[in-house]
């Protein structure tokens, strides 16, 4: 519940793009999209961290954010390899790394 360690630092993300994923993307993406690629990804995981950083320190008042809130909570405090939800569990049934008692 830290708030600023909440969200991976900017700095650090940048780097990474710059030293590996740039490198392979350049492999299969062609250069004229790379700006493009490059935009959205950044964007996407914009959004996944203000929603994420909402789903720690947000007042939630729909009936779903709650749950999820409680789910997320359940995988930082007891189930830390599963869990990995934060708006919804889609992708936890699909991967098979939904928490059960949730």
């Amino acid at each position: 519940m830290d708030q600023y360690r909440l969200v991976f630092p900017p700095h650090v993300s940048m780097l990474m793009w710059l030293t590996l994923v740039k490198p392979a993307a350049s492999l299969v993406i062609p250069p004229l999209y790379m700006n493009c690629v490059a935009a959205g990804i950044q964007i996407g995981y914009m959004c996944y961290d203000m929603i994420h950083f909402w789903t720690h320190h947000g007042d939630l008042k729909c009936a779903h954010l709650k749950t999820m809130k409680r789910y997320h909570m359940l995988h930082h405090y007891r189930n830390g390899d599963i869990g990995f939800g934060v708006s919804n569990k889609f992708w936890d049934y699909v991967f098979g790394t939904e928490i059960p008692e949730a």
